[in-house]
């Protein structure tokens, strides 16, 4: 089949191959006018604002086709295509230097956006009640709203009035502020939400699957709350004081960050365990086979590690017991802290080939295995490290993209940086307040939108 003949979703599939950068999917702009259509709508799916050239350049792009559409008699230098029809989500929470997002900015950028599905407006505290309501007017599509840290908002802008929210991030605001009417309730038919602090217990969400909240300052967690959510499977807790038994035994995700934990609470069985700083009474029975994610509690022993792979080893034997047995795990991301006697015997290497990220507090180079983790791309270390690890970066861990670095490192280290192949996000932090050269200026910008993705979305 000749290439103009390719139908749109083939198209789309080959540009699904390309690297995530605009630069390769400008030359194919040229093809023809069938491929130019297509690959204008990929371009413009996501509007990113990352810089006051990315605003000033959507911004006025928008505005002036707007008007040569009004005026199509008239000689205009812009074209008449509409870029904004094929935008579907538009993201203003990258930090940069000179940001000030105001209603009237907002406003002109998601105007002709009548396809709009998801806004974020991180850190816009410029936004105002009067504008996120008239952004929700213009776009009747809009389904998710990242609004964490929009300071300028009030309870008025959460105010249920028929609109059908599947996401909302109000991270940041308190709910004793949001929620201090007992009018005022959300969008029935939230699926994912994220606050701070705890929730009415008048509040109904039937459709919650994903609850996250912090800043809960150790209050006890009210049993009844959870009578609200029937099918939640994604709870992340921050702060919290656990006593009572959660009244779910099998979670997707749960993630408790310093959270206190009697120890009468059961485990709940979860393929995402997230347990940072947060001491368990038995770590062993919150340990079970198909864990995915794992942060380990606090003081996790190197029994623990090797009770899991052990765990996984017998599992893989009764479900394949036709088939050899793999004493590789399934976790693909472990996180280790405040675990010092794992320092001495460093990570088990059976748990380390299947690996895609690694954040631990010991340096995996003293412990590395004998083959290389082809899997692994995101490693953040937080321990002493020295000039010889750093050379065996690139032969222990050839696919990495994402490097943070400990605050313990030799700046000297930094001549070094380009042996660490196509990395994509690093963070050096004695080297934050410096004057780096433009390339490292750019991957220390996209480490923090990456670490800050959690509260962002």
């Amino acid at each position: 089949m000749p290439a103009p003949e390719l139908p749109p979703e083939v198209i789309l599939h080959i540009c699904s191959w390309l690297p995530p950068n605009r630069r390769w999917l400008l030359p194919l702009l040229t093809v023809n006018r069938h491929w130019h259509r297509v690959i204008v709508s990929e371009l413009y799916t996501t509007v990113s604002i990352r810089s006051l050239a990315d605003q000033y350049h959507y911004r006025n792009l928008f505005r002036e086709t707007r008007r040569a559409r009004q005026h199509q008699h008239d000689a205009h230098f812009y074209s008449t295509t509409d870029y904004a029809g094929y935008v579907r989500c538009v993201d203003m929470s990258f930090p940069y230097p000179g940001k000030a997002i105001s209603d009237e900015v907002l406003l002109d950028l998601v105007r002709d956006c009548t396809h709009l599905e998801r806004l974020n407006i991180y850190n816009c505290h410029l936004i105002s009640t009067r504008g996120l309501l008239a952004v929700l007017e213009q776009c009747p599509r809009l389904r998710h709203l990242h609004c964490a840290m929009a300071t300028g908002l009030t309870a008025k802008a959460f105010e249920y009035s028929g609109r059908e929210l599947l996401t909302l991030n109000i991270h940041g605001l308190s709910t004793a502020h949001v929620f201090r009417r007992g009018r005022r309730t959300l969008p029935p038919s939230l699926t994912r939400l994220s606050a701070t602090g705890w929730l009415p217990l008048t509040m109904h969400l039937p459709h919650l699957r994903q609850l996250r909240l912090d800043g809960l300052q150790q209050q006890t967690m009210p049993g009844a709350l959870w009578l609200a959510f029937p099918h939640l499977d994604h709870l992340s807790l921050k702060q919290a004081s656990i006593v009572d038994a959660f009244p779910y035994t099998r979670l997707d995700t749960l993630e408790l960050t310093r959270c206190s934990v009697a120890p009468s609470v059961p485990a709940i069985v979860a393929t995402h365990l997230h347990l940072a700083h947060t001491p368990v009474g038995h770590p062993r029975t919150w340990i079970h086979p198909r864990l995915v994610s794992l942060t380990t509690p606090p003081n996790t022993s190197p029994e623990d590690l090797e009770h899991l792979i052990i765990t996984v080893s017998e599992d893989n034997h009764l479900s394949k017991s036709n088939s050899s047995t793999s004493s590789h795990c399934r976790l693909r991301h472990l996180t280790i802290v405040d675990s010092p006697g794992l320092a001495h015997t460093g990570i088990p290497p059976a748990m380390l080939k299947g690996l895609v990220s690694l954040d631990t507090e010991i340096d995996p180079m003293s412990h590395f295995p004998p083959e290389p983790c082809r899997q692994l791309t995101d490693l953040r270390m937080r321990a002493h490290t020295c000039r010889w690890s750093m050379d065996m970066i690139p032969e222990v861990f050839p696919s990495l993209r994402i490097l943070f670095w400990s605050p313990s490192v030799d700046p000297s280290l930094i001549a070094h940086i380009d042996r660490l192949g196509d990395l994509c996000a690093l963070m050096i932090l004695p080297l934050y307040y410096r004057e780096p050269t433009a390339r490292l200026v750019m991957l220390r910008e996209t480490y923090q939108h990456v670490d800050l993705a959690k509260d962002i979305w």
